[in-house]
């Protein structure tokens, strides 16, 4: 990301979301898991997603973060994966022994960066 010129945000992937609209969305995963997670800890049971359908969080995600400048992505999806590991190491291993923690940190961080990742390589091109 801190390679990226601003204009760069603005670029267009293969989906149709811009590079910003992209790595947004993925901020708000990590918001949204850092919450699931931290309500996990209070109640020590799963917590369901904030937005059940995947699809309706992405287009509201989508909506509110249109045109926000690159330099709030940038220090959003900082933010938001340092409340995420925060959430984290509050937790006490003991008390997920069905790996529920494990599963949704895998799908909301580095299953999902893979999910995304040559697609945002190949709208940032040379910038990358």
């Amino acid at each position: 990301m801190a390679r990226l010129s601003h204009e760069a945000y603005q670029r267009p992937t293969a989906a149709g979301w811009t590079i910003g609209a992209m790595l947004a969305h993925i901020a708000a995963w990590h918001e949204a898991t850092a919450y699931r997670l931290h309500r996990f800890g209070a109640t020590g049971h799963p917590q369901p997603k904030v937005v059940e359908d995947d699809e309706t969080f992405n287009a509201q995600v989508a909506a509110e973060t249109a045109g926000r400048h690159a330099e709030l992505i940038r220090a959003d999806v900082h933010a938001t994966f340092e409340r995420l590991r925060a959430a984290v190491l509050t937790l006490d291993p003991e008390l997920d022994p069905k790996g529920w923690v494990e599963a949704i940190v895998a799908g909301n961080t580095y299953e999902h960066y893979e999910e995304h990742r040559e697609e945002l390589r190949a709208a940032a091109g040379t910038e990358a």
